[in-house]
């Protein structure tokens, strides 16, 4: 299978870039590499349907074949199963220049594997190359040189992207979409006390945002804005309430805080911005979570809003880390939905009875969800691909979970929520 992927892909070269599917390298049979060749000093080998790459000099690995023609937007990690048995632990993920084997002007990405490691897989991030957003071959080596031991590579798998992702009013929400930067997200004020990329390092998936220190950050200095105004539509009112919960960890004992804003439209006016109330971050994932109402301002309305974080404090040297952000409105202008219950038996939720986060067990990817009370008014709604709702901020009692999926069909369950 995989190598009718490569055929396709040259067969499509002079045209546009293939439709996304997962390129698989399995290498299943002794001495066919696929099209992988070594990149710099290396031998390469295939036995019992490995990829053993050994006698590796400084920056040797292995790479692919050219004219895969890929589209950037389409394909933005490679899945690598390894054992690494060298001394070494640094490694990159290359992006070449179109028809060009040359290092030095492809795109890097570094990822760890542990020296004498056993078998693991690696999710990396293909950095974004020169190439107009087309992935023309990658390749995988060491950064150095290692003095002892082989890479025994099981498979590597160029993954099919899903695209942009949504959760809640927030773009990119896990910081799984980021390739060479974690846009839309961007960190504004001064650099030289602050910088964001992201890590590997991640709670959820298999990314997250870093946000590094060069100094004691004061309040107000560093804030990372999502740069996505989502549209509310009936527009929401000050008092209903915006409830955000995302996981977060500090890489050292510097007193590191974080403080959700959220910057909204006023119908027919200007723009509000409201804080929420800070937490510091601990030395291990932990999740965090905030509900406030929308602004202090009495009799306005908004029509829409766009999330940031408030990030001050840390030492220079120092990180945090910050992902799987989850966020809600909840209130009772958010419209009125049908209540019609029709039990989805393809779909389990959990807990249930719940009294904060509501896990929904769903073979299709979710769409958006509503929270229904008996009435028929929509007191919490959430856009995109996550499957947990924080319900924390309704009363007790019973409701109906409206499932939208990627392809538009509807599903209800009743949930029970408890205090």
């Amino acid at each position: 299978m995989k190598k009718f992927y490569i055929l396709f892909a040259l067969i499509c070269f002079t045209t546009n870039a293939i439709v996304a599917q997962d390129i698989q390298y399995n290498f299943s049979s002794n001495e066919d590499t696929e099209g992988w060749e070594a990149h710099g000093i290396a031998t390469l080998t295939v036995d019992a349907g490995d990829l053993i790459i050994s006698d590796i000099g400084n920056y040797g690995g292995t790479r692919s074949l050219e004219g895969l023609n890929l589209a950037e937007s389409s394909y933005k990690t490679v899945e690598i199963i390894m054992e690494n048995t060298t001394d070494f632990a640094t490694f990159q993920v290359l992006n070449y220049v179109t028809g060009s084997t040359n290092a030095s002007t492809a795109d890097k990405q570094d990822f760890t594997a542990p020296a004498m490691s056993a078998t693991n897989t690696y999710t990396v991030n293909i950095p974004t190359g020169p190439n107009s957003g087309i992935i023309d071959r990658i390749g995988i080596r060491a950064k150095g040189q290692p003095t002892s031991g082989t890479l025994r590579i099981e498979s590597i798998t160029i993954v099919e992207s899903s695209g942009t992702s949504y959760n809640g009013f927030v773009e990119n929400a896990g910081f799984e979409d980021a390739t060479s930067s974690i846009a839309p997200w961007t960190l504004s004020g001064d650099g030289s006390l602050a910088t964001a990329t992201f890590s590997n390092d991640a709670n959820e998936g298999v990314q997250a945002a870093r946000i590094d220190f060069g100094a004691n950050v004061p309040s107000g200095q560093a804030i990372l804005w999502n740069n996505y105004a989502f549209p509310i539509s009936p527009a929401v009112v000050y008092d209903e309430t915006v409830t955000i919960s995302w996981d977060m960890k500090a890489t050292s004992n510097a007193d590191i805080t974080v403080s959700p804003r959220w910057e909204m439209a006023i119908v027919g006016g200007d723009t509000r911005t409201t804080f929420a109330a800070p937490k510091i971050a601990t030395n291990a994932y932990a999740s965090y979570s905030v509900s406030r109402a929308v602004s202090n301002s009495d009799a306005e309305t908004y029509s829409n809003i766009e999330l940031g974080f408030n990030i001050f404090g840390g030492e220079d040297g120092a990180s945090v880390l910050i992902d799987n952000i989850v966020t809600t409105i909840t209130g009772t202008s958010l419209g009125i939905d049908d209540v019609t219950f029709l039990d989805d038996k393809n779909i389990r939720l959990f807990p249930n009875p719940v009294s904060d986060i509501l896990t929904i067990d769903s073979a299709s990817n979710i769409a958006s969800i509503k929270a229904i009370n008996l009435l028929g008014h929509v007191l919490v709604i959430q856009n995109g691909v996550s499957n947990k709702l924080n319900v924390s901020t309704l009363p007790s009692g019973a409701y109906i979970l409206k499932i939208v999926n990627e392809n538009g069909a509807v599903s209800t369950k009743k949930f029970i929520k408890i205090n």
